[in-house]
């Protein structure tokens, strides 16, 4: 490099005999020079100790494979990612205290089954490794709320006996998951009435399976949360709780940023929770809207996996997603609906009229909630809801009695 540096010096030197030479520009650019040769080698360093750290997280986890297929499995849970964890805890709490061993996959970062009887964690760094533990797995029951089994890279194999499905959601079926997403399951736990009837129906549209079983279970994540939180809440807060929409780009950009500002504007707290799937799939565009307000005090972006936020808020805002039911359910209050594009995942299923108008996050969104566009009277909006409290709460009640 400083070969290089002392060639250039001597051509601009050598070019004329008595050109007036500037040493604030040679040092302007030997300063040039030295932040490029920092900056390469700063690029380089992060990219040598990533490929380290991926080179360590694969010798981790094939010593945690190494170990988990050694081990004879009766029940095994798949927990992809600690966003899962409310879903799935108290069956496997309750299986545990049975006297039964349990076994879990999933990722690095869930802890809260660390050294517990008769619960054995298999962490992995790596979603290769830990997709691998699933596709492997050698037991009588796995249990999952991870959809798509079969169609997706989750697969199933011959030595497991019995896969069980439990929904980390209270939505309808035939819009928002896709196609044959529940086809390969063996036995399903639902969380609704409305979920069993739509599954049964589409199983008549399926050849050459085995017939599964579906069962009418509740929802667990219900058990997990604590019902009379509702009682006391923050006044004048408000949870944006988006879903994501993958054919739709910067999709919180473009449909959330204003409404976030108008809830600002009126004094109002906002705690703002992304969909997980936004996070791995938008990262630059939530970087961005985070961007947008994080130097308002009334402004919190919530990374967590920790639902008690529910609890906590006086109103909730969202779009599709079946955050709506849990709110309403858990705090018997009404939920603010932003009307925005349809989250669809299944197109066939979309084009027919009766699905399309007759799922429940359509058909009973002006029930448990009022309906809303970016231009809402935020002031308005919060006192409809408030005066109107009672109204809500018998449809809220008679909807989760059906």
């Amino acid at each position: 490099m400083l070969y290089f540096i002392s060639i250039l010096l001597l051509f601009g030197l050598s070019s004329t005999a008595y050109a007036y030479i500037d040493p604030a520009g040679i040092s302007s650019f030997l300063s040039l020079i030295v932040s490029s040769v920092i900056g390469f080698f700063y690029v380089f360093r992060f990219k040598v100790q990533t490929y380290l750290e991926k080179i360590n997280f694969i010798f981790k986890d094939l010593k945690t494979l190494s170990n988990y297929l050694s081990q004879k499995k009766e029940i095994v849970f798949f927990v992809e990612n600690k966003s899962y964890v409310p879903y799935l805890k108290s069956v496997i709490d309750k299986i545990s205290a049975e006297s039964t061993c349990v076994d879990i996959i999933t990722e690095n970062d869930v802890n809260i089954f660390d050294n517990q009887n008769l619960i054995r964690v298999y962490k992995f760094n790596l979603n290769f490794t830990k997709i691998l533990a699933f596709n492997l797995v050698r037991c009588n029951l796995l249990v999952t709320t991870s959809p798509d089994l079969g169609t997706s890279e989750i697969k199933k194999n011959k030595n497991c006996k019995c896969y069980y499905y439990i929904f980390h959601s209270l939505v309808s079926t035939p819009i928002i998951y896709k196609d044959k997403s529940f086809k390969n399951f063996d036995l399903i736990a639902c969380a609704t009435s409305y979920q069993k009837k739509e599954l049964e129906k589409e199983e008549t549209t399926f050849q050459n399976i085995s017939k599964k079983t579906f069962l009418e279970a509740g929802y667990p994540f219900f058990e997990v949360m604590n019902l009379d939180a509702h009682k006391s809440f923050e006044k004048n807060s408000i949870l944006i709780a988006p879903s994501w929409n993958a054919k739709i780009e910067n999709y919180y950009s473009k449909f959330f940023s204003e409404i976030v500002k108008k809830f600002l504007d009126n004094d109002i707290k906002v705690i703002f929770r992304p969909h997980p799937q936004y996070k791995k799939k938008n990262l630059e565009d939530l970087i961005n809207f985070e961007k947008k307000f994080i130097s308002n005090k009334n402004f919190i972006f919530d990374h967590s996996s920790n639902f008690d936020i529910l609890s906590k808020v006086e109103f909730l805002l969202t779009d599709w997603s079946g955050i709506s039911f849990e709110f309403s359910y858990i705090n018997k209050r009404p939920v603010i609906f932003l009307e925005v594009p349809r989250k669809v995942h299944n197109e066939k299923n979309f084009l027919n009229n009766d699905l399309k108008d007759g799922v429940v996050e359509f058909s009973k969104r002006n029930e448990i909630g009022v309906v809303c566009d970016d231009t809402l009277d935020v002031k308005g909006v919060i006192n409809e809801l408030r005066n109107k409290e009672g109204k809500y709460l018998n449809s809220i009640e008679n909807f989760f009695k059906d």
